[in-house]
């Protein structure tokens, strides 16, 4: 631990290798560039990943080594097996469909080793697929494992564009996915229109809990929307907070003033 901290060509990076799995952090000694393809070992053998950014962080002692730069026929297997994805995804839900299994197939990755093929499905319901696994294997000529995924990572799998005009974070850097709710929206003073915060799975954005804990920490400095109080001699109530320019709107009977929080802090106690 100490060697790794002293060492300064020693640094954490972020590595995708997997549409299914999330990112996960390696050591690397030495001049890797974002985008690089490296050599990784994971629990499911020799993989290639690449760098999506470098870590600033402690580094645990549970962070493994990147093994090195794979070799060309390495890449040139990666490459193979990412050009032949379609096809085994269709054979795959042919073979469900002959079986009338409710699932749909979205991803399939295969190790370096070639020794496994990972099947990536959606499904409402659980699918007795042991006679597809049976099929499968004898059509593939490999050790086949089913793993069934929720809608985020789905669209993860199938990528695009999301409203912000960026990649997908789920396709991207994301390394867990969080349950989101519309309290986070309602922190946030976002207008609940549930398909306008929902992303490309159906399911709220991800990025609407990117900043809801600096909402949640300035609104600790900032007085509750129903909060009232008594300015040149008139009752006001506070009926909303802007969190970003701070400014507070305040309503009598008859009038609206939108107002500074640094104009009105004098006359609240909270």
């Amino acid at each position: 631990m100490e060697y790794i901290k002293k060492d300064k060509n020693i640094k954490v990076i972020s590595v995708k290798y997997s549409d299914y799995a999330a990112c996960e952090d390696y050591l690397i000694r030495d001049d890797y560039k974002i985008g690089d393809p490296v050599l990784i070992y994971t629990q499911r053998g020799q993989e290639i990943g690449t760098i999506i950014k470098t870590v600033s962080k402690p580094v645990s002692d549970k962070v493994p080594y990147v093994i090195g730069t794979p070799k060309q026929e390495q890449l040139d297997l990666y490459k193979f097996y990412k050009k032949t994805e379609r096809k085994i995804i269709d054979e795959a839900q042919e073979l469900a469909d002959q079986l009338q299994l409710q699932m749909s197939f979205v991803g399939c990755e295969r190790t370096l080793e070639q020794k496994q093929l990972h099947l990536f499905f959606e499904a409402e319901q659980r699918v007795d697929f042991r006679q597809l696994l049976k099929d499968l294997a004898s059509a593939f000529s490999a050790r086949i494992e089913l793993i069934q995924i929720g809608a985020r990572v789905s669209a993860g799998f199938i990528g695009g564009i999301g409203i912000c005009g960026q990649p997908l974070c789920c396709a991207t850097f994301l390394k867990k996915f969080e349950t989101i709710t519309l309290n986070k929206a309602k922190n946030q003073n976002l207008a609940l229109n549930t398909q306008k915060l929902s992303g490309k799975c159906g399911r709220l954005k991800c990025c609407l809990s990117f900043e809801d804990d600096m909402y949640t920490e300035e609104k600790k400095h900032l007085p509750n929307v129903g909060k009232k109080f008594i300015k040149d001699g008139k009752e006001y109530t506070i009926t909303s907070v802007n969190v970003l320019n701070k400014m507070i709107k305040c309503e009598t009977n008859d009038e609206v003033e939108f107002v500074p929080y640094n104009e009105i802090k004098k006359y609240l106690h909270f």
